[in-house]
């Protein structure tokens, strides 16, 4: 999560807290690095954050043991080989296709349970952080 978006997750949840974005920005821990110091094997873009996010909802109600811990895990669940490009985009024969598919054959899950997540989405020609249910 960029500091940018940290910012904007913590006006949602603190809708009554009033702070400047450079105030913000002041006073983050150092641990937090703006976009132009993180690592270029690092991403941060709205795809990864969009999956995470919905990974993190589906994982919650799930609450299987053999459920996989973190979306890193489940994405080696459905390729054959991360390190291929034609497995990561979807153009593999081999690797299993459909996300849903695979929660439901593998972890035997019902998946017409709401859940909720954040997603970011252009609204207005800005990228916005949105709040989305679904089942």
């Amino acid at each position: 999560v960029t500091i940018g978006e940290a910012f904007q997750m913590f006006k949602l949840e603190n809708e009554n807290c009033i702070i400047s974005k450079s105030k913000f920005f002041k006073l983050r821990p150092e641990n937090i690095l703006p976009v132009s110091q993180m690592p270029h094997n690092v991403c941060v873009c709205k795809y990864h954050y969009n999956f995470s996010s919905i990974f993190d909802s589906i994982a919650k109600q799930i609450q299987q043991p053999d459920f996989p811990s973190n979306y890193h895990e489940l994405i080696y669940e459905m390729c054959c080989d991360t390190s291929k490009e034609k497995c990561m985009t979807n153009k593999c024969t081999r690797c299993k296709s459909d996300i849903f598919d695979l929660i439901d054959e593998e972890f035997h899950v019902d998946l017409n349970t709401t859940i909720q997540w954040k997603e970011w989405d252009e609204v207005s020609e800005r990228l916005t952080l949105v709040e989305n249910t679904s089942s």
